[in-house]
């Protein structure tokens, strides 16, 4: 969590509650060092994000 913490610029207490967060919504998965997004719609509302964002393709 540390290094993910560290690449969004805020501590690792605020990345575990808000990961823990977004796992009780069920909006993400963890699995050792893999973070899966599970929904990806609720997952942009969550973030209040446009769908061009990121500029990433659905795969």
């Amino acid at each position: 969590m540390a290094d993910l913490a560290d690449a969004a610029g805020i501590s690792t207490v605020h990345c575990n509650r808000v990961v823990q967060e977004l796992r009780r919504r069920e909006l993400i998965e963890c699995e050792g060092r893999l973070i899966q997004i599970r929904d990806w719609e609720g997952w942009q509302r969550a973030g209040d994000l446009r769908h061009d964002y990121l500029q990433l393709r659905k795969i």
